[in-house]
This record gives structure tokens, sequence and C-alpha cells, in this order.
């Protein structure tokens, strides 16, 4: 029986959200957290174990990408500023 994992553009979600918020440093730790679970191609899966760490679900998945890419571009752009 399968288990479900934790659903990883979640954790982008989070981040971002914190990022809006001006906490940037809870949202680069989330951010390196998820970017922890990157393949060697930087490609993230749809879902970690969270005992295991391993991968789940669709490899890659958009979703987790477009989540990742829109936390760290608000992230960078409030660092800069």
């Amino acid at each position: 029986q399968r288990r479900e994992g934790a659903f990883l553009a979640g954790t982008f979600w989070i981040a971002h959200y914190w990022v809006v918020r001006g906490d940037l440093g809870r949202a680069g730790r989330m951010i390196d957290a998820g970017l922890r679970h990157a393949n060697d191609l930087g490609l993230f899966p749809e879902e970690i174990d969270a005992r295991s760490e391993r991968m789940l679900g669709n490899t890659p998945l958009g979703l987790v990408h477009a989540s990742f890419l829109s936390a760290v571009a608000d992230y960078n752009e409030k660092r800069e500023r």
C-alpha cells in the first residue's frame, strides 16, 4: 500500500507566503529545504516521502517548478531592496 507523500509545490507556496509577509529568513529556509529534493538534473518530483526522502509521484512536475520559480523570483526581488 502506497502512502501519500508531502506535496512539494506546497513547500514553495509556503515559502512564497513568508516572502510576501517579509520573513525572508524563514522563506529562505523553506526554499533551501525544497531544493534538497531536486534530482541531479535540478528537476522536482510531485511528492516526497517524509521518512525516506524518496521521490514519489510524477517527475518532473511543472506545478512544482512554477511554485519554486515564483517563490525564488519574489524572494530575490525583496532581498535586493
